[in-house]
């Protein structure tokens, strides 16, 4: 909150339920997420809700760790994220429960083609899909189209 404040003094801060924000129609600028929305047991309510609150031209853009789309990559992050994480997990942090749930919810998390289309299914334009980190990573930004705009 500290280092959002000195970036824009005006910027506000809400904690809630994703499915049920404590914020009115068209009242935020952006909303953004940063590896949480593959934990939300209802995504389409969550994005719905993003959807509510950002205003007419508002900014989505979610950070997370999507399953990977088939391709020579792919074995060698699923052994990363199997093997590899939850052991440095547990050595670093003693909490091997979390690194081994990490894998699960990737598995069953979507693809970034997939979470693209989940997106415009809810009205977003996405403007922009980043990968990063050889894929394990994808950045979406999404624009809640201006009145007037097609859908």
């Amino acid at each position: 909150r500290a280092k959002g404040r000195r970036i824009s003094p005006h910027a506000a801060f809400a904690l809630g339920d994703a499915t049920r924000l404590p914020l009115p129609d068209a009242s935020v600028d952006v909303w953004c997420s940063a590896f949480m929305v593959r934990n939300v047991p209802d995504l389409d309510a969550a994005l719905t809700e993003a959807y509510r609150v950002l205003r007419p031209g508002g900014r989505l853009v979610v950070l997370e760790i999507p399953k990977m789309e088939d391709g020579l990559l792919r074995p060698f992050a699923r052994f990363h994220f199997t093997q590899v994480v939850p052991r440095l997990g547990r050595l670093i942090t003693g909490h091997r429960s979390a690194y081994t749930y990490l894998p699960l919810s990737v598995d069953h998390f979507l693809t970034p083609r997939e979470f693209t289309s989940r997106l415009a299914d809810i009205g977003f334009e996405v403007t922009e899909v980043r990968l990063l980190m050889f894929g394990t990573v994808a950045m979406h930004v999404a624009r809640k189209p201006l009145p007037g705009e097609p859908r």
